[in-house]
């Protein structure tokens, strides 16, 4: 989730860095904070995968925990 000002900076860095795995996006300042405050995020970007039960499997700040991501994303993609 793209927690933004423009779409178009957030495609551009998705597709620069390969997250090829669904995004969505919030334009900030149209979007309530609490969304921010239930995530508990403190970063910018901070990454989180959440399952389809909204239970928070991976949370980070740091494209080494992206490469965690994808590499989880990938071993659920082969089962």
């Amino acid at each position: 989730m793209a927690y933004d000002g423009s779409l178009e900076k957030v495609k551009d860095y998705t597709s620069e860095k390969n997250l090829e795995w669904p995004q969505a996006f919030i334009k900030n300042r149209t979007a309530p904070n609490s969304i921010i405050n239930t995530l508990r995020i403190q970063y910018y970007p901070t990454f989180i995968l959440i399952d389809q039960d909204h239970k928070i499997i991976k949370r980070t700040v740091d494209m080494e925990g992206i490469k965690e991501i994808e590499k989880f994303l990938l071993e659920q993609r082969g089962k």
